[in-house]
């Protein structure tokens, strides 16, 4: 007899036949109170034994992950709760492969947002192989839309038929992207703070030229008018005391600013021709790697 959905009343029951010689399965499973499985009772039909899971209140998954809204967090928590019981089961002793994970026998408790499962203790089949046939149904039914969804399904699928759990195998990935992310923000932040440096320093040098210029051009100007004073005043009184020593002093000293204000005026050139080159070296290179 194949399994079957069983109503009673105001219960629903999922009836799966029971076989003998699992009592000490059994036993665990209803004094331990497994908190994944479902509640269950055992009755006898003409001469047969069956389990009769409680599943009154319950979605099966197949029904609730109909809902085209469910994100990929809803498959995420789904893929939690069945490797949550899996450990669960494991800390009892109880095979793992005993749980059903067709996505019709898996049942969703919508008050606690959790699933549960039925486990029979005599129909054992490769945890691994329920996980892909599961993925599988899921795929037929999820969303298309959600691109998230589809990468994360799609990648689970690829884990179990690697013979991979998928959860923490996917989860490693994305903290290894989601930290090259990260720090490839946090260099470009701070390529950002050394060029806003760069080019504060360079603003200021190029302010300290510029008053270094006009201080000599103010300087260089002021000589030049005492020099012509003095040449006026040589033309119309002639050589007198310290005048000729006074024209040397003012005449050497202007040749000496001037010198210092040519060669300001090629070092702020020359800086400025370099920074453009720089420029156009790195648009070149931009354009390359596009």
């Amino acid at each position: 007899m194949n399994d079957y959905y069983l109503r009673e009343g105001f219960s629903a029951y999922y009836v799966a036949k029971r076989e003998q010689g699992y009592n000490f399965e059994e036993k665990i499973m209803q004094e331990q109170k497994c908190r994944s499985i479902l509640p269950f009772d055992i009755r006898r039909v003409d001469e047969e034994s069956f389990y009769y899971f409680k599943i009154s209140g319950y979605l099966s998954l197949y029904q609730n992950f109909q809902d085209k809204k469910k994100s990929v967090n809803d498959y995420k928590k789904m893929y939690q709760d069945i490797f949550q019981a899996v450990e669960e089961l494991e800390d009892y002793l109880l095979p793992a492969e005993g749980i059903l994970l067709e996505s019709r026998n898996v049942f969703y408790d919508e008050k606690e947002s959790r699933i549960c499962f039925c486990y029979l203790p005599s129909r054992k089949t490769d945890l691994m192989q329920q996980l892909l046939d599961l993925t599988e149904e899921l795929l037929e039914i999820m969303n298309y839309e959600d691109r998230d969804l589809v990468e994360y399904l799609y990648h689970v699928h690829g884990s179990i038929s690697r013979g991979q759990l998928p959860n923490c195998q996917y989860e490693k990935e994305k903290n290894i992207e989601s930290s090259i992310e990260d720090e490839e923000a946090i260099l470009e932040i701070e390529d950002k703070e050394t060029l806003f440096l760069e080019g504060e320093m360079e603003s200021k040098q190029s302010d300290k030229w510029y008053i270094e210029i006009a201080i000599s051009v103010f300087i260089s100007a002021a000589l030049m008018f005492f020099i012509g004073y003095q040449l006026v005043d040589i033309y119309q009184l002639g050589w007198r005391g310290e005048k000729g020593k006074i024209l040397v002093f003012l005449t050497v000293t202007s040749v000496c600013n001037l010198v210092y204000l040519i060669r300001k005026v090629r070092l702020k050139s020359d800086h400025e021709k370099d920074t453009i080159i720089l420029t156009d070296e790195e648009s070149i290179d931009k354009i390359g790697e596009i």
